[in-house]
């Protein structure tokens, strides 16, 4: 063993200054590796950053269906209504049937009446009817009426013109009259038997969403049971009755 070889110079780092200074100064494989590993991290995780918080393009067309708008929601109510209406067309006169509400939120029925225009067209002077709207006390004694209960009503003095009408069932068919007392006009209209069934269907479905939780079976069953009650009391207002003088 030679002793006396003398001691490579070292730097200040610790390592030769010969060929073992290309080791100090290169990357070891495992860490360029790392170094490598970690930019594609940090490259791939900024795309992450700049994709991850756009919603998808799905969700984009989902949210720009905006909410209806009041008109809207307006608009599909009028039209549902519309679509609710019961109309029956006489040779003289034109009824319709229609879902109406009170000043006071009631839910109830519109009775209107319009005469025929001249001469030998089909239709009816809708700006000259006569508009009567059912009371809440009234409602029920119609639904009875409609459906069959009760024989026939009439009510009057509605609103400043002394506007009066009257249903009857006349087994074939009903007859309606509206009219109002201020200029003594009075629309008769011949209504078939299913069509007035249809506008009782309607004002039992008024009468039933006044009342939370009922449905239209227990409304129906009440009315019956007044229905039974005033016949035989004879307690119902007759429009045959109150006809006279008409």
């Amino acid at each position: 063993m030679n002793f006396n070889h003398s001691p490579q110079p070292m730097n200040h780092g610790g390592y030769n200054q010969d060929g073992t200074n290309a080791q100090r100064n290169s990357t070891p494989n495992s860490q360029s590796n790392n170094n490598s590993y970690q930019k594609n991290n940090q490259r791939r995780g900024y795309q992450q950053n700049m994709t991850g918080n756009q919603p998808p393009a799905n969700s984009q067309r989902m949210n720009n269906t905006a909410p209806p708008t009041d008109l809207q929601q307006n608009t599909q109510s009028n039209e549902s209504k519309r679509y609710m209406n019961i109309k029956s067309h006489g040779k003289s006169n034109a009824i319709e049937f229609a879902p109406d509400n009170t000043q006071k939120g009631w839910d109830t029925l519109r009775i209107e009446a319009a005469p025929k225009l001249g001469g030998n067209t089909k239709a009816y002077d809708w700006a000259n009817k006569v508009s009567v709207q059912v009371t809440k006390t009234e409602l029920p004694i119609v639904v009875a009426v409609l459906l069959g209960f009760l024989p026939s009503c009439e009510f009057g003095n509605h609103g400043d013109t002394a506007k009066w009408f009257s249903i009857e069932n006349q087994g074939k068919a009903f007859y309606i009259k509206v009219g109002q007392a201020s200029d003594k006009r009075m629309l008769p209209c011949p209504v078939p038997y299913v069509e007035a069934h249809l506008a009782g269907m309607v004002a039992l479905s008024q009468y039933a969403k006044n009342f939370e939780g009922m449905t239209t079976d227990a409304a129906l069953e009440a009315i019956k049971v007044m229905s039974s009650h005033m016949v035989k009391n004879e307690a119902f207002p007759q429009a045959r009755q109150m006809n006279k003088g008409r």
